[in-house]
Parts: structure tokens; sequence; C-alpha cells
């Protein structure tokens, strides 16, 4: 089916009153998955490299407010700048894990899909909205972006086709 027949499908059964379970964040496996990678090129993403390489560059309290600036990256008055990353990671993890309510690898998917998707929905729902500032860290961000690639790179194998993470990620 394509997807210009598959929507036509969609707005009939509307139309007849079947019950389509229109959702608030989209839906589907790979769809999801995608919906969920955008947000790791977005405003919030760019502000969490720039705290991250502020802690990196160990900046000086007396140059901080010029650094951050330059970095792009806004500071709450008193929040050293773990406490800005985590609140970053929360925030962007607030948004971007939305898309991950409904993710669930299909029936037919091998089991390390649907483990890797698993642990992918768990682990950003609890950045996002588990309310535990603790876990919001440069290492478990990392891990969920590495989680997003390793599940789109296991998809592609799962369809045989021939992955190469190539030199620029």
């Amino acid at each position: 089916m394509k997807l210009e027949e598959y929507r036509n499908l969609k707005i009939a059964k509307e139309l007849m009153g079947e019950d389509t379970d229109k959702t608030e964040f989209g839906r589907g496996f790979v769809y999801s998955l995608v919906l969920f990678a955008m947000h790791f090129d977005n405003e919030m993403a760019r502000r969490i490299g720039g705290s991250q390489l502020l802690i990196r560059q160990g900046v000086i309290p007396e140059h901080l407010a010029e650094e951050a600036k330059k970095a792009g990256v806004f500071l709450m008055p008193g929040d050293t700048l773990e406490q800005n990353l985590a609140s970053a990671i929360e925030s962007w993890a607030n948004g971007a894990s939305d898309h991950l309510y409904e993710i669930v690898a299909p029936e037919q998917a091998p089991q390390e899909i649907k483990g890797m998707a698993t642990q992918l929905r768990d682990l950003g729902l609890q950045l996002g909205h588990g309310f535990q500032r603790d876990l919001c860290t440069w290492e478990n961000y990392l891990k969920l972006r590495k989680l997003t690639c390793d599940l789109a790179m296991m998809v592609d194998i799962s369809f045989s086709v021939l992955v190469d993470e190539g030199d620029y990620k």
C-alpha cells in the first residue's frame, strides 16, 4: 500500500465513524523513532552541547556569563553548570520523549530490536517525565543518542540492508 492510499483509507474510516485512534505525538515504530531522533538537532539540544562544552572547558566563574552567552546557554541564577546541564537535559527529554510513549516494536521484530526499543522508551521517559533530575546526565543523554542510532541500524539490518556508520555521525 502506498502512503497516499493509506492516508485515503484512514480518511474514509474516519468519515464512516470508525475510531482511528489519533494520537497527539504520532504513532508507528520507525516513524516515532524518527520523530524522537529529530530532537537531537533542535535548539535545546544545542544548549545541552553548549553546557557540556563549558563544563569540559572548566570556565572560571568570572567569565561564566560571557562564555555562556557565546555558547548559547541560558544560566539560571545560582545554578552550577552541572545543574544547568541537568535542567536542559530534563527539558529536552520532556519534549523529545513524548514520541516514545507509543513506540512499540512490531510483533515480528527480532527480540534485540524489541529490547532496544524498550530500553530507549524507558530511559527517555525517565529523563523527561520521571522527575529524577539526578538521572539527567550527559552520559544518559549520550546513551539515548546511541540507543537511537543503534536501534535504527538494527532495523536496517533486520531488512538485510548493509549499514555503515560513516566517518561523520
